[in-house]
Parts: C-alpha cells; structure tokens; sequence
C-alpha cells in the first residue's frame, strides 16, 4: 500500500551572515544599522545604544526611542503637531487624527496574533510602535463601530504590494482586541503550511486533505488567545459521535480544548468550529484574513501516487476557513485581503461571490502623507538627510509613493 503521508519539497539551507542579500537587509532596517553602528563605535556606546533594541525584543516596555533616536512620545506631539497624534486608542480616532502617526498601545500590540504583527515588525521596530493612520483603515474601523448594519458583511481590501493593505488590517485587529471582539487572525500562507508535513486524505470530505496535527495546534493557539471569548459562546451543533474526554460539551472553549488535546478529532471538529463562529451571538467575531491570494496557489504538499502539488483549497484548513470568503459570521465581519500581483481573475470571482461584500481599494501615499512619513522618519533618525522639495519628489519617482518602498528607500538618506 502506499503511504499518503504528502511529501514535501526540501528547503534550501539558511543563507549564512554574510551572504544575505541586500533586500534582507532591508527588510530588517533596525538590525542592519545596529550592526553598523556596533562596527563603528566604542564598545561602551555600542552596548547603550543597542540596551534598547534588546529590551524591545524581551517584550520590555521602553519610554525613549533610543534605538534609531529621536524624542519621546509627549515631546513628539508637542514639537510635531502635524505629524504626530498623542490618541492612541484606536476605538477613540476621529477624522482630526487622520494623517498623523499614533503610537500602538504595547498591551494592544502584545495582542494581536504573531503573523499579522510580523507584516509591519519592519515599520514598528524602526521607531517604535509608529503608524501612519490613513483614512482608508478609519473608514473601515467606522463600518466596525456601526456593527448593527453591517453584522454579516465581507470587507475586502485590495490593492498593489506594498501599499498598505497589511496595515490596514492590523489596524481592524487593534479595534477588535480593544473592544472584547473574539479575533481569528491569520495570513494565508499560515494553513497551506504544516509543522509536521504530514496530511491524510479526509474520511468525510471527497478531495480533501485533513492536517490532524496541525489543526490540532491551531485549536491550542485559539484556546489560549480567545479563551474568554470561547467560554461565551454555547454550543449549538449536533455532536453525536463526538468523544469529550471528560470535557463539559457546553462551550466552544471546550471543543477547541478538545481539538488540541486530541488531533484524530481535530479534522472533523475543525468544521465544527468554524460552524459555530458563523453562526455566534453571545460575542462579535472578526474573522481577518491577510494575503489571500496564496489560497489560489498550489501548496507545498505533493500527491505520492501522481506527485502532483496539491492545491490549497484541498486542505482542510483552507477548506473550512472558505467558508469566510462567501459569507461573514452571522454577529461580525470578514476582513480580507489581495494583492492585484495575484491573479485577477481569481480576485474578481471571490468578491462576485461573496455576500454583503464592501471592497475598499487601499491608494499609494499622497504628497502630503508622503511627506509626513518622510517628516517621521526624520525625527526619528532613521532618515539623516533634512528633507526638502526635492528630496520629496525624488523619492516619490524613485518608489512610487508606495509605503514600502518609501521606508527602505528613506533608510538610504
């Protein structure tokens, strides 16, 4: 017989120090200078300046930006009135505060899932929990607010790479977490992806591949993250068949304790689980989704009779997670997004099919946000050269004004 175990591709081995590309050092601006500043200055001041960046990493809470330079926070908004807001709290924004740069709250950003916070570590190691707050992620967060018209709505967030849509999103997770909102926050390449490398086929969806351990860990991540959301949340499903091991059988706390405790239920508890978010009232569920576009691609497991990749709508994560794509829980929204560098087509046929579907189109930086941003990064040393007309608009033609681009390229002034 032949084993069904998938068979993945061997990774190549980690590039040493010395090899990293230039691109990798830019997506890593704090540790590229830190390590320039540590060759180019006496030991003693090497250790002051890099005390902070080591304090960061433990999670430690820091009240100077001392790493890339620049004031303090109330001193900031006193001597940078038009580019800094002293409002940090997401659900407290208004239209007043749009255009300036806010400082995450640290017990807020400790939060938000490890994956979305990954996608802006970039821009908030470099200064210190700083974001541009646009008014596209305002808009969207006020649709939030008014949750009684919108409770069951799609809110897709489209735009080019770079532009902001991770932001945006992670701007939604800050509201959700600051509001006692239950948040399921991945990217997508988070499920086309197993820790074991080891799938079964399903015994009880055609075609599709279960991932029993893996999903057991995700049952163990969500039990822990949204423990006092879940214990909210009765059941509501028929579970006969269902083995509790001693478990109540009451919440949805306790399927996802089981679902981690035992991953040959995993599978069949997973669509479970997601039936009983969709369909909560005890709670609002945010179900937000980053890079979706990776769903439409093959994954990295491989067929052992054909060898063929399997694609990773035929996982069972993606699979059951879908479901987020047609429609948003019953008491909260879908918030998902695509890159336009993904397939058009493919974008074009999930936002037809999805239902109360909103889409918002996230734009480059204008010239005034442009400039703000560049305004920033001096004032927190990580762009040296003053700024001026010039240097606007040759940054502006040399990334487009696309907020990415606008960092790595400012590091290099």
């Amino acid at each position: 017989s032949i084993s069904f175990h998938s068979i993945r591709p061997k990774r190549l081995p980690a590039a040493t120090k010395s090899s990293r590309p230039l691109n990798a050092l830019f997506r890593q601006p704090t540790r590229f200078f830190a390590e320039a500043a540590e060759a180019s200055s006496e030991p003693k001041q090497s250790e002051a300046k890099n005390a902070e960046p080591k304090a960061r990493r433990k999670g430690q809470t820091v009240e100077e930006n001392r790493y890339m330079g620049g004031p303090v926070h109330s001193l900031r908004v006193k001597n940078h009135a038009d580019i800094y807001t002293n409002t940090s709290s997401v659900t407290n924004h208004t239209s007043t505060d749009v255009g300036l740069y806010y400082q995450i709250d640290s017990e807020t950003l400790s939060k938000i899932p490890p994956s979305i916070n990954k996608c802006l570590s970039g821009e908030l190691e470099l200064t210190g929990r700083y974001v541009l707050l646009r008014e596209t992620s305002l808009s969207l967060v006020s649709e939030l607010r008014n949750i009684e018209g919108n409770k069951g709505n799609i809110f897709t967030i489209c735009g080019r790479q770079g532009c902001g849509k991770s932001a945006a999103l992670h701007y939604v997770c800050q509201y959700a977490r600051e509001n006692d909102w239950l948040l399921i926050a991945i990217r997508g390449s988070d499920f086309n992806y197993d820790v074991q490398s080891s799938i079964v086929p399903s015994t009880i969806n055609d075609g599709i591949f279960d991932q029993p351990v893996y999903t057991s860990h995700w049952f163990g991540v969500w039990a822990q993250s949204e423990k006092d959301s879940l214990k909210k949340i009765k059941l509501k499903s028929d579970y006969h068949g269902i083995d509790w091991q001693g478990l109540k059988n009451e919440t949805l706390y306790d399927l996802a304790k089981l679902g981690a405790q035992d991953s040959t239920q995993a599978p069949v508890l997973l669509y479970k689980f997601v039936e009983e978010l969709s369909n909560a009232t005890e709670v609002r569920v945010a179900i937000v989704i980053d890079d979706m576009n990776v769903w439409d691609h093959n994954s990295e497991f491989s067929h052992p009779q054909t060898f063929k990749r399997i694609p990773s709508h035929n996982l069972a994560l993606v699979d059951a997670f879908s479901r987020f794509q047609l429609n948003a829980p019953k008491n909260g929204v879908s918030v998902l997004s695509y890159t336009w560098s993904g397939s058009l087509r493919n974008i074009s046929k999930h936002i037809r099919a999805a239902k109360n579907n909103h889409t918002i189109q996230i734009p480059t930086f204008s010239d005034n946000e442009l400039r703000t941003a560049l305004s920033h990064y001096n004032v927190s040393n990580a762009m040296h050269t003053p700024l001026d007309e010039n240097l606007l608009y040759r940054i502006k033609g040399l990334t487009g004004s696309v907020p990415r681009d606008v960092q790595n390229v400012a590091l290099l002034y």
